[in-house]
């Protein structure tokens, strides 16, 4: 888990210098050389986001700029994100897992604002799920976040480590992050997404 984290900071920071390192490919991010772990591979493409690109979003989901400022070792970082501002709202990406990958520990991380004036534990939603497409089951879900929890403002979420005795080499890979809201004054948010994989 504190793998993962760091791993997890180290993104948020790097998409700082280069913001649009991204928007012109679906090429995953890729490694990352932080602590011990020195094998670390994000399989987001574009996981700022810089744009929209490479992921795949309806109508109740937008890609909003410059909204969300997180403070960091570096100084305050102004993020891209996506927003949820209707019901039932969902982003996903397909990340296939090349045959020759030999990974088998996993960890879905992301950054995350939910403000919700409300406090409506209903409505007002989030949670990501991964998702084995090649063989149809969920690899991880989270809890869900509601509005009757505290508000949050760059926070990080890190999935548990998902180990598995054989790699996904080969395998479709969908991870799908889930909004909704009933209001125009509740702000869920997300952004500095990955999807790493480590020996």
């Amino acid at each position: 888990m504190r793998k993962l984290a760091a791993l997890s900071l180290l993104s948020l920071c790097f998409l700082v210098f280069i913001p649009n390192a991204f928007s012109q490919t679906c090429a995953p991010a890729g490694f990352s050389n932080a602590g011990p772990v020195t094998n670390a591979y994000n399989f987001i493409s574009n996981p700022g986001p810089a744009s929209d690109t490479c992921w795949t979003h309806d109508y109740r989901t937008a890609f909003v700029t410059g909204i969300t400022s997180c403070t960091t070792y570096v100084g305050t970082v102004t993020n891209n994100a996506f927003e949820y501002v209707s019901f039932s709202g969902s982003t996903y990406q397909d990340i296939v897992i090349p045959t020759t990958d030999t990974r088998k520990n996993f960890g879905l991380s992301y950054y995350f604002d939910f403000d919700d004036p409300n406090n409506d534990p209903y409505w007002d939603r989030f949670n990501a799920v991964v998702y084995d497409v090649t063989t149809g089951t969920n690899l991880y879900q989270s809890s869900t976040y509601n509005g009757s929890m505290p508000d949050l403002l760059c926070a990080r979420r890190d999935s548990p480590t998902m180990s598995f005795p054989n790699t996904l080499a080969g395998h479709t890979i969908r991870i799908y992050l889930n909004g909704s809201t009933a209001y125009s004054n509740t702000h869920i948010r997300v952004y500095g997404i990955g999807f790493w994989g480590w020996n």
